[in-house]
């Protein structure tokens, strides 16, 4: 009867032991920690009470933080994709467009004759000259039919063709690849007390507008 009444007591000695010494073992800890880091051993106990709260009530909120982001990530790529085939496609729509321009067509002034003559022979000058021009005015254009303006000019060389005598305005209607023939005849008096040089009688074939036609690349 008294070992049964004494074990309860000795069960009670060895829980209150291994109480002690867990408070020891921690005290130990504290005082470690006070000494190593200077936290006061109050404050270190709050703050590891309060860290594993802290963990353990915001680990879901930071779980759904992480889905959310991964969701952002991806819509990124899928919208700069979408970008990218959008201005695609209007590249090649302006790419599509040609752009005109209005150019003269080809043409040309060939076999150029001129005969000049004396009309008024005296003993020692020509008192009155004749000069005869004439020219092919040629179409050299595949499909274009237009108006040539031009004008036959008459001038003495030793003035210059910028001052001329004379103009004979010359206006035809050419079809893609015709010619035709413009002419024109001019008479210049000379009076040897007036001038003390006879003249030098020329002509000259000048275009002052020629058909166009609209060439797009």
């Amino acid at each position: 009867m008294e070992k049964e009444a004494s074990d309860p007591g000795k069960t009670k000695m060895i829980v209150l032991i291994i109480i002690g010494v867990f408070f020891v073992v921690v005290a130990v800890c504290v005082i470690y920690v006070w000494q190593a880091r200077g936290i006061p051993p109050v404050e270190f106990l709050e703050n590891a009470f309060t860290d594993n709260y802290a963990k353990n009530s915001q680990s879901p909120k930071n779980n759904s933080n992480n889905n959310e982001e991964g969701v952002n990530s991806l819509s990124g790529p899928l919208g700069s994709a979408g970008g990218g085939s959008g201005s695609g496609s209007g590249g090649a729509a302006s790419s599509g467009n040609s752009s005109c321009h209005t150019e003269q067509i080809s043409y040309s002034i060939q076999n150029i004759n001129k005969y000049l003559a004396c009309v008024t022979q005296m003993p020692l000058y020509c008192a009155k000259q004749n000069l005869n021009c004439s020219a092919e005015v040629h179409n050299l254009d595949d499909n274009v039919t237009g108006i040539f303006n031009l004008e036959i000019l008459f001038f003495n060389k030793r003035i210059g063709i910028t001052n001329p005598l004379f103009k004979i305005p010359k206006k035809i209607s050419l079809g893609p690849g015709e010619f035709n023939v413009i002419y024109g005849s001019y008479n210049l008096s000379f009076n040897q007390v007036s001038a003390s040089l006879p003249p030098d009688l020329d002509c000259f074939f000048n275009t002052i507008t020629v058909p166009t036609k609209q060439v797009c690349s």
